[in-house]
């Protein structure tokens, strides 16, 4: 028999019922070897959400992640993103669909500029359709989005701090089109200013109906930010709750 608490994990909470769905997992289930990472882990994320993920370590979230963002693929369950069946052999295919991932480690490369580093990875068609003015104004808006458009964009990314690098790797996320941003656990090491400050830029993509995935292990940060969080447990997701509902007791 199911518990109660993960009966709640089905539905979504009542005043989320209204908003477009965006993305839904139902029942992924995902190994390696012997270890079961992730078993029946299901969520769903609606349009213009900021929606949260916790757990002890070891519960699933990287790999609920790296499932979202095309790393990794599930071996059993489904994945909906715009209202249709999705399965993402890769992060290109994460990416094409609008899905932009930032991970807890800071991708940012010190010896390259920070123009360089805001346009890794989009070296092929994207930055060859683009003439130097163009590239240079597409660098500085995407900083600014994140709140560190003074940056002279010529500096060294490795000079900078590691709060502004981390926003960097942000801003590299928004060079493409996206309805989802996924941050694993982006706040971990920045101090209380910069992270309130990514909170502020959060919440400005929630107020375009743009959604946002963040793992975090602070219950601060939740009641600040989330709207919607949903909580895994040994691979397995048991409570989706509301805005004012979540508690340290239910980790």
């Amino acid at each position: 028999m199911k518990s109660a608490v993960h009966q709640r994990a089905i539905e979504p909470p009542a005043d989320r019922k209204g908003m477009p769905l965006l993305l839904s997992a139902d029942g992924l289930r995902r190994t390696f070897g012997e270890t079961i990472a992730l078993d029946s882990c299901s969520l769903s994320i609606r349009e213009g959400e900021i929606h949260a993920v916790v757990g002890e370590n070891g519960s699933g979230k990287s790999t609920l992640i790296k499932i979202l963002s095309g790393i990794v693929r599930a071996e059993a369950g489904t994945l909906d993103w715009l209202g249709r069946q999705a399965s993402f052999a890769n992060p290109r295919a994460a990416q094409d669909a609008g899905i932009a991932t930032v991970f807890q480690e800071t991708l940012v490369l010190p010896d390259m500029s920070i123009r360089d580093n805001v346009m890794l990875g989009l070296d092929g068609m994207i930055r060859r359709k683009m003439t130097p003015l163009r590239e240079r104004e597409a660098v500085r808006k995407a900083l600014a989005a994140v709140g560190i458009g003074n940056l002279d964009i010529e500096r060294l990314a490795g000079t900078v701090s590691l709060a502004n690098r981390q926003m960097i790797g942000v801003a590299r996320s928004l060079m493409r089109p996206w309805r989802l941003l996924i941050l694993d656990e982006s706040t971990s090491a920045i101090d209380i200013e910069d992270r309130d400050r990514l909170f502020e830029v959060l919440r400005s993509f929630r107020g375009e109906g743009r959604s946002i995935l963040f793992v975090s292990h602070r219950m601060d940060e939740i009641h600040a930010l989330a709207d919607c969080t949903t909580v895994l447990r040994s691979g397995r997701s048991v409570a989706s709750l509301e805005r004012g509902a979540v508690s340290s007791e239910i980790l």
